[in-house]
């Protein structure tokens, strides 16, 4: 399918033979400008959800069940990263907040919570799936909804279990394999908008990964201290970090799958 998104692209971007070296953060940047800049609907889905975002907020600060500052607003620097496209929240709620409540309480509390994690799985969907041009189909979406609730609704059920490390020798290396393990990984969910099965997914961010390892930390560093810095500002903190953040991560992402994509059709085209 060809329509007037891809012939820009074609204009703008290297061609298929070039290798992805190419794929430094600017130029990264640059192309998700230019997508946005030739279909300004690449960014209401996260407008929408940001408007959720900051009602969610509204509701916890205002319901009789406990809420706290989301993780890393307390703290004079931190990075907000997620693996998804998504914002960081104002306020969050703790496991620990629902236990013992009344049923009708459990049951609002939780589906918050669960509509906000959905609405920013759709729109991380919708988002990557139109800038990458290709059909959308309900095996990808429930794909990536089902790996977006894997990595943010299992870790909150845990408690957002932390480490404390006494070694800054040791410390430094787990924060080595940290990051190494979330550049490899940062394509999954691009891929998975794509229609690959989680496993293919996973595969394939690793090797796309190879080589554009360094742009792929700066960006998801970026990704982090901006999505923090936003969920900062008082009141509206929730909203701008969704709206943000949100469509240039996923826009980011559908930039590096298309070429990836390109790449690998010149190669088996000889």
């Amino acid at each position: 399918m060809t329509n007037e998104r891809e012939h820009g692209a074609a204009d703008t971007e290297p061609t298929t033979t070039a290798s992805k070296r190419w794929l430094s953060t600017p130029v990264i940047l640059k192309s998700v400008k230019r997508h946005v800049s030739r279909d300004p609907g690449l960014v209401v889905p996260f407008m929408v959800v940001g408007l959720f975002v900051a009602f969610a907020d509204w509701v916890r600060m205002r319901d009789p069940i406990p809420a706290s500052a989301s993780d890393g607003l307390s703290q004079t620097f931190s990075v907000q990263y997620s693996v998804f496209p998504m914002g960081t929240a104002r306020t969050a709620r703790r496991v620990a907040a629902f236990v013992d409540l009344r049923l009708p309480y459990l049951v609002g509390a939780a589906t918050l919570e669960l509509l906000v994690v959905v609405a920013a799985g759709v729109a991380g969907w919708l988002t990557i799936t139109r800038a990458l041009d290709v059909e959308r189909c309900r095996s990808s979406l429930a794909r990536y909804l089902g790996g977006m609730s894997a990595v943010t609704i299992l870790p909150w059920m845990l408690g957002s279990p932390s480490i404390d490390v006494e070694s800054l020798v040791f410390g430094a290396l787990l924060f080595l394999i940290f990051v190494l393990v979330l550049v490899r990984i940062f394509l999954v969910p691009g891929f998975l908008a794509a229609d690959n099965r989680v496993k293919t997914a996973l595969w394939k961010s690793v090797r796309a990964s190879s080589g554009i390892r360094v742009t792929l930390f700066w960006l998801l560093t970026l990704f982090g201290l901006a999505s923090w810095a936003l969920a900062q500002i008082p009141v509206a903190g929730g909203l701008l970090s969704t709206v943000v953040v949100g469509p240039v991560h996923a826009i980011s992402l559908a930039v590096v799958v298309r070429q990836t994509r390109m790449e690998n059709a010149a190669e088996r085209n000889g």
